[in-house]
């Protein structure tokens, strides 16, 4: 054991984990590029198809996120991951071969039920294994698979649509012709099992006496937590929120778009923004954990200063996506939206958890990541179809339901985060005592 949890394992550790986090987002982005085949063959509205990227998807996450968090801090992490995966990709599965609106959305949301441990359990891991002055590039290292699963996913998934393309409506083990965006859920819902099996063998140091950590219980209990500060969390918290809200709204429709205002088709669209994903966020990411690692060194508010800098550039980056018909100046804002967001992503683990007493570290990761996927996964895409659906009356009005949704949350964004600085390192500092 000693030898396992030496200075290899750790960096085992961290690759796992960062597996993890991309098979999940594999899962989670891919259905953004299946939205146009899956309305050509089964009729969906815009409407429909935002219910199955935002609440369905989010009717489990939402009530198992809590829940989650607390068998986090309490109970094996590894094994809560293996059961968390195997439970989403035997959903993916599902989805792929749901036949109305209603059971596909039912499959959603159990992926979204499997999913709801991967942030509390992953993150918390992650605090148990490195020190706070190397704890942010660690969890960068492990964020990487966010942007690695989505550009795989859209990368990947439009090369596979192309790839499956010629099979379309052929039997496919008797169960009965199927189309070529089913077999790509199937693809990675197999590849998940295979990651799902990866997750035993992580080892838990709250299992493992070799390894020292901190006290699990801290006196008195989370919601008290919550209580005694309660205007500083949600400063802390709520541009992360709103910035997750805004991300969304935009990348889940990313490829619709470029298939309707600019004349992609889906498999091409997919393989554009798929290259963009796997290339800047990757590489915002690690500049981010290293830039929060040392401005941990010299300001109290650490990484929440990186928020409070690069969120008012998130907006300039959806207008030039969003109102050109130039693709260049579509790509151009594509890259500072992804750049802005990996950053930020990394920053928002390693903020969090420094806030809140070590014993509290898997519930206030889970209560993040419940109100980050509420308000991104749960309502942004929902809510720019709405405004084209019922405000624009027009699907080619997409571009401007995306400004419309994205310019009042980004606003609140920037003020919290120059408003939260002082209450991070206010919390921060409560913590550690």
């Amino acid at each position: 054991m000693g030898a396992r949890a030496g200075r290899f394992y750790p960096r085992y550790l961290v690759g796992v984990l960062a597996l993890i986090n991309a098979i999940s987002y594999l899962d989670r982005q891919v259905m953004s590029i299946l939205l146009s085949p899956i309305q050509a063959d089964r009729g969906f509205s815009d409407t429909e198809l935002g219910v199955l990227i935002g609440p369905a998807f989010m009717l489990l996450f939402v009530l198992a996120g809590m829940p989650m968090g607390r068998i986090a801090d309490r109970h094996h992490r590894g094994l809560l991951l293996a059961a968390g995966i195997f439970i989403w990709s035997a959903c993916t599965l599902a989805t792929a071969f749901a036949p109305t609106f209603w059971t596909m959305a039912a499959a959603r949301a159990g992926v979204g039920l499997g999913e709801a441990c991967v942030v509390p359990a992953a993150y918390s891991l992650i605090s148990d294994y490195f020190a706070p002055d190397r704890r942010a590039r660690a969890i960068a290292w492990v964020t990487i698979g966010i942007p690695v699963g989505a550009g795989l996913a859209l990368f990947g998934g439009g090369l596979l649509l192309k790839a499956f393309a010629p099979l379309a409506g052929r039997p496919f083990l008797g169960i009965g012709p199927t189309e070529p965006w089913a077999m790509v859920l199937l693809v990675f819902a197999l590849a998940g099992f295979v990651v799902a099996a990866l997750a035993l063998t992580i080892i838990d140091p709250r299992k493992a006496p070799s390894i020292t950590t901190t006290a699990l219980d801290p006196a008195g209990s989370f919601p008290a937590f919550l209580r005694a500060h309660p205007l500083g969390l949600i400063l802390v918290l709520l541009p992360y929120i709103l910035l997750t809200f805004v991300q969304v709204a935009m990348i889940a429709w990313v490829p619709t778009l470029l298939t309707r205002r600019h004349g992609l088709s889906p498999a091409d669209a997919a393989t554009l923004y798929g290259a963009l994903t796997f290339v800047v966020p990757v590489v915002a990411t690690l500049c981010g954990g290293w830039i929060a690692d040392r401005l941990l060194r010299f300001s109290p508010a650490g990484p929440f200063l990186l928020v409070t800098w690069l969120a008012p550039l998130f907006l300039p980056g959806v207008l030039l996506f969003a109102l050109p018909h130039s693709i260049t100046l579509v790509v151009t804002g594509l890259f500072i939206t992804l750049a802005v967001g990996g950053v930020c992503s990394t920053t928002v683990y390693a903020a969090v958890q420094t806030v809140a007493p070590a014993g509290f570290r898997g519930r206030i990761l889970a209560l993040y990541g419940l109100l980050a996927q509420l308000a991104g996964v749960g309502a942004g895409p929902l809510v720019v179809a709405l405004v084209t659906d019922h405000v624009f009356h027009d699907r080619a009005m997409l571009h401007l339901a995306i400004v419309a949704v994205v310019t009042p949350a980004w606003l609140v964004t920037v003020w919290c985060g120059f408003a939260g600085r002082r209450h991070y390192a206010a919390l921060r500092a409560a913590a550690t005592e």
